[in-house]
């Protein structure tokens, strides 16, 4: 058992560079997504970059790269806050956004999901 930990993180050490590279590109095909898309040619390249996108995520997934769930409470091991926001909707520690996406290999940790969670909102004066 200890031999096979020894040979995973190895593997993870030596895939860790290539994973980076990729994860990079998903989170640039994500923010090419995420820009208004007003004219038609910008809705057409948006196609395009979905397809992409999907084709990225299932090579990534054939070979067991997932992306972290952000919804919910914050977790510190899986999450980082990278912002709070005062809410008075949602109970402190909730996730009210992603920043961006965090994913994991073999249920290890390849990057934390950058977050945005809620706190309290300050006392009311009066």
């Amino acid at each position: 058992r200890r031999a096979q930990q020894e040979l995973d993180s190895a593997l993870l050490r030596s895939l860790q560079p290539l994973l980076d590279e990729l994860l990079l590109v998903a989170d640039y095909l994500d923010m090419a997504l995420a820009a208004p898309q007003t004219s038609s040619e910008a809705k057409a390249l948006a196609a395009g970059v979905t397809l992409t996108r999907q084709k990225l995520t299932q090579a990534l997934e054939s070979v067991d790269v997932r992306a972290i769930e952000s919804a919910g409470a914050f977790d510190p091991a899986r999450h980082e806050a990278g912002e709070s926001r005062a809410s008075a909707e949602h109970p402190p520690g909730t996730i009210l956004a992603t920043g961006r996406s965090g994913y994991t290999w073999q249920g290890r940790i390849l990057r934390p999901a950058r977050v945005v969670i809620a706190i309290a909102p300050p006392p009311a004066e009066g």
